[in-house]
């Protein structure tokens, strides 16, 4: 996404329909990998739920993701600037989003101590 404003940056908003299909291609093409995968780690937890948790987990992004495209669509006049900007935002939410919600280290805990043994009466 960063790559993408700095292309729109040194082209005034205007790239080349080359330059601007390989930005493109590239880009969609290494954010539906990660996708993938991140869906996949997401939903292995899930078990015998994982296959309405996929459901939801499609439903919440097409309608986020219209959304969204939405409120870029209307700010696009004679530019691709605001599409670069918005992908390039979107991308570092999304990077936050995957740094707050992986696994943290569980701190160190002494093991419990096992129970005094009771003599017999």
């Amino acid at each position: 996404g960063l790559a993408g404003v700095v292309l729109v940056v040194a082209t005034d908003g205007v790239p080349s329909i080359w330059l601007w299909f390989a930005w493109a291609a590239v880009s969609n093409s290494l954010s539906i990998i990660l996708a993938l995968m991140c869906s996949a780690l997401a939903l292995e937890p899930m078990g015998e739920i994982a296959g309405t948790a996929s459901a939801l987990l499609g439903f919440v992004s097409l309608a986020g993701g219209a959304l969204l495209a939405a409120i870029v669509d209307a700010m696009i006049e004679d530019t691709v600037t605001p599409m670069v900007l918005a992908y390039a935002l979107y991308g570092l939410a999304a990077l936050a989003v995957l740094r707050w919600a992986r696994p943290q280290p569980h701190p160190t805990r002494s093991p419990t101590p096992e129970p005094a043994s009771h003599p017999a009466y």
